[in-house]
């Protein structure tokens, strides 16, 4: 579907950037897919799990840590999150997430909720496409799946 990137910041949440920098690196997400879309909220992805072929898995995987939250930075469009078993709590380790629309109630439900590490600046249309797949309905009744894999081919560290 294509690239964008994403400028991370170190000062906001050091411990999550390094973290990120880390699985980056050693091809942590390469290969994984972005196993939960939904249009007006979030895309989702970099749980190992998603390298399976059973969806039943996706959302659960994680690399066997999590990160302590940094909560600052704010959910406007386009900022990238870690997903969290619990708001305010410690974050997954390795799943992460981008706003894709700025609402009252998105920004209700993540703000301060969840740790932001940075900001996609540079093909933002790319993640606007990968929100717009169609979706099914996942293992909890959620229509997040997307009927057709989006893979996380490489995340690249520049």
């Amino acid at each position: 579907m294509g690239s964008f990137e994403v400028t991370l910041n170190g000062k906001a949440a050091p411990k999550t950037v390094a973290n990120f920098i880390k699985l980056a690196t050693d091809g942590y997400c390469n290969n994984t897919k972005f196993h939960r879309i939904l249009k007006d909220f979030v895309i989702q992805g970099c749980d190992p799990n998603s390298k399976q072929d059973d969806p039943t898995t996706w959302g659960q995987g994680g690399p066997g840590y999590t990160v302590p939250a940094e909560i600052g930075l704010k959910a406007n469009v386009g900022a990238i999150g870690m997903a969290s078993t619990q708001a305010k709590g410690p974050s997954s380790g390795s799943q992460f997430f981008i706003v894709t629309k700025e609402s009252a109630d998105v920004q209700a439900s993540l703000d301060g909720n969840y740790t932001f590490f940075g900001y996609v600046t540079s093909g933002m249309d790319v993640v606007t496409k990968i929100a717009a797949v169609p979706v099914q309905p996942n293992l909890y009744d959620e229509p997040s799946l997307p009927i057709n894999p989006v893979i996380i081919k490489k995340i690249t560290i520049k």
